[in-house]
C-alpha cells in the first residue's frame, strides 16, 4: 500500500499557499493543493481528497475538485427542492447549489453550521457544493485497494457511492463518491458557468428595477415593469375558486381578481387564510396575465432593487416542477441571493392561467374598467406610498430604488438640520433627508427603516421612511391638485405637496394621500 498524507486542515493551507488574498471571504483552498506530482512508478495510483462527516470518511477524485471553501452565511433555499438540497450561494459571481450529504446518507443533522466545509466539484459547465464537517487528507491509493460496489439498491446513497478504498490492510475504509452521479442528482439545479467578473462590460445596457419580497425565509423578485400594483391585502372573499393555492377573490375597483397563495405555489408551507386578515405585513402583487389579472399574496415588500442584465447571474433550467419560472439570481455586495422570476414563464403556469381565465368568464361585467378610453383623464399613473409618521406618495417615475437604511452616515458640518447625512451607494454620494425633522413629525419607533432613492434635477437623494406600503396604479382623473389654502394641519408639509391621490383604505373607504413634489422637497431642505 502506497499512501502519501497531506493535511488539509485550516492551519495547514494558509491563503498565501493557496494563491489567494486573505481578504477574500471564501478562504478558498484551490484544487491544485491536492495535486502532488507522482513518480513514473506510480502510474497505477489514483489520487483522492478525503473529507469527513462525523467519523465517516469519504473520498473524491481530485480531478473533479475545483476548490474547498468555508460554509457561507447566506444561503437561498430553492423552491420545490428535495430535503438534501440546502440552497444556493454566491461564490465570487458563480451561483453554486449546496447538497447536504447527511440527508442522503441518513445521518442526524449537524448540531451547528460553524466551521463546515463546502467541496466544489465540477464537470464541464456543471458545479455543485458538497457539505462536509471537515477536510481530511490527500490519499494516493493503488487501484487494487479500490473495491467497486457490485450491487446497487434504489436509494440515492447507493447511486452516488461507487466503491470503497481499503487502506492499512482494511483497517481504514473510505467510501468513494461518484462525482458524476452526484452532479446528476434529481431535482438539483444545473448551473451554467459564468464569465469572469473581472471583465467589465463597456456598456451595461438599460437599467432595470425589480421589486423584491419575502416568501417564507426566501427572497424573490419580479421586474417592476410587470408588476401592476402592490397593495395592502384587502378583504379576501371565499368563492368557487377557493381551492389549492387559490385563497379567494378580491374586488379591485370593480374588477374581481383571484388571490394566489404564492408561498404554497413555490412549494413552501401553505398560508393559513384565516391569518391573512390579521397580518399587516403581507402584501398583494397584482400581475397581468394574457387573459385577466391575478393577485400574488407574499410577505412584506423588501426593496426596490436597481439592476442591469449583467447583474443577473444565470441559472440553467431547474430539474424540478416549475423549472422555467426563474430568470436568474441577483446578489449585491455578497449579500443573500434574490431569485428573479421570469414573468412570462411564471404567468404561463396552468394554475394561474386557469384561475384568471375562470374569474374573467364568471364575472364578465366586472372587468370593463374604464381603460379603453385613450383620453388624458384616463391615462395611467403609478405611485409608491410610504409612511414616516404620516402617509406619503411619490410618482414612481421619480423613484430610482428602495434600500435598507445605511449603517454608516457621514454628517458634514453646517448642513441643513433635516439632512441625516451622506452615504456611498455604488460610487454615488447620496444625501439622506429626514422628513421627521423637516416636517416636525413624531420620532420613529421603527428599528429597521428603509430609504427611498429619488432623483431631482439630475441628482439622487434619499428619504428615511418607516415602511414602504404599496405601489398603486390609477388614472389621471383620480389624482387631484393639492389646495394648500384649504388644507389643515402641518403647513411645512403643504409646501412640498403637489397632488393628492386616492388610496384604498379599510372598510372599502378611500384615503387621500399626499404626493410629494421632489423638486420642492429638495428646495425646502436646502432652505431649512
Amino acid at each position: 500500500m502506497t499512501e502519501d498524507v497531506y493535511d488539509l486542515s485550516d492551519h495547514a493551507l494558509p491563503c498565501a499557499e493557496a494563491g489567494r488574498s486573505p481578504a477574500e471571504p471564501s478562504d478558498a483552498v484551490e484544487a491544485s493543493a491536492f495535486a502532488d506530482p507522482l513518480s513514473e512508478s506510480a502510474r497505477e495510483i489514483e489520487t483522492f481528497g478525503s473529507f469527513l462527516i462525523k467519523d465517516m470518511e469519504f473520498a473524491l477524485p481530485v480531478s473533479v475538485i475545483q476548490e474547498v471553501v468555508n460554509e457561507p452565511e447566506d444561503v437561498s433555499p430553492v423552491p420545490l427542492s428535495p430535503s438534501y438540497m440546502i440552497g444556493l450561494f454566491n461564490l465570487r459571481g458563480m451561483i453554486v447549489p449546496m447538497v447536504d450529504l447527511r440527508q442522503i446518507f441518513g445521518l442526524p443533522a449537524a448540531e451547528s453550521r460553524g466551521g463546515r466545509k463546502i467541496v466544489i466539484i465540477e464537470d464541464g459547465e456543471k458545479h455543485l457544493g458538497l457539505v462536509f464537517d471537515r477536510t481530511g487528507e490527500v490519499v494516493h491509493a493503488r487501484r487494487a485497494e479500490r473495491v467497486a460496489f457490485l450491487s446497487r439498491e434504489n436509494g440515492i446513497k447507493d447511486v452516488i457511492s461507487e466503491g470503497v478504498l481499503k487502506l492499512d490492510n482494511g483497517r481504514r475504509l473510505l467510501q468513494v463518491l461518484d462525482p458524476y452521479a452526484v452532479l446528476k442528482l434529481e431535482k438539483v439545479p444545473r448551473l451554467a458557468k459564468d464569465e469572469p467578473l473581472a471583465r467589465r462590460r463597456a456598456a451595461k445596457g438599460a437599467r432595470k428595477h425589480c421589486v423584491s419580497f419575502e416568501v417564507g425565509h426566501s427572497k424573490y423578485a419580479f421586474d417592476l415593469e410587470h408588476v401592476q400594483e402592490v397593495l395592502e391585502v384587502p378583504e379576501i372573499r371565499h368563492s368557487v375558486f377557493t381551492s389549492g393555492h387559490i385563497l379567494g377573490t378580491i374586488d379591485l375597483r370593480g374588477r374581481i381578481v383571484p388571490v394566489v397563495d404564492f408561498r404554497g405555489f413555490v412549494g413552501k408551507q401553505r398560508t393559513d387564510s384565516r391569518q391573512v386578515a390579521a397580518s399587516r405585513s403581507k402584501k398583494l402583487l397584482i400581475m397581468n396575465l394574457l387573459r385577466g389579472q391575478i393577485g400574488l399574496l407574499v410577505y412584506s415588500i423588501d426593496n426596490i432593487v436597481q439592476y442591469y442584465d449583467e447583474d443577473v447571474m444565470p441559472i440553467s433550467k431547474l430539474a424540478m416542477p416549475h423549472e422555467a419560472i426563474f430568470k436568474g439570481c441577483i446578489a449585491f455586495d455578497n449579500s443573500e441571493l434574490i431569485m428573479l422570476f421570469d414573468h412570462e414563464e411564471t404567468m404561463k403556469q396552468p394554475d394561474l392561467v386557469a384561475a384568471a381565465q375562470c374569474c374573467q368568464e364568471l364575472y364578465p361585467g366586472a372587468i370593463t374598467e374604464d381603460v379603453e378610453q385613450d383620453t388624458p383623464s384616463k391615462q395611467r399613473r403609478t405611485f409608491i406610498t410610504f409612511s414616516a409618521d404620516t402617509r406619503f406618495a411619490m410618482d414612481i417615475t421619480k423613484v430610482r430604488e428602495v434600500i435598507e437604511s445605511p449603517c454608516d452616515l457621514m454628517k458634514p458640518p453646517n448642513v441643513a438640520k433635516s439632512v441625516a447625512g451622506l452615504f456611498n451607494l455604488r460610487e454615488e454620494i447620496i444625501t439622506l433627508l429626514d422628513l421627521r425633522i423637516l416636517y416636525d413629525l413624531k420620532e420613529t419607533q421603527t428599528t429597521h427603516q428603509k430609504v427611498v432613492i429619488f432623483q431631482s434635477e439630475g441628482q439622487k437623494y434619499g428619504i428615511l421612511v418607516d415602511t414602504v406600503n404599496e405601489i398603486i396604479m390609477t388614472t389621471a382623473d383620480r389624482v387631484l391638485p393639492f389646495q394648500a389654502s384649504t388644507a389643515r394641519g402641518n403647513t411645512a408639509v403643504h409646501e412640498d405637496v403637489s397632488e393628492m391621490v386616492q388610496v384604498a383604505g379599510g372598510n372599502n373607504q378611500s384615503v387621500s394621500t399626499m404626493v410629494l413634489d421632489v423638486d420642492a422637497l429638495v428646495r425646502h431642505t436646502i432652505d431649512h
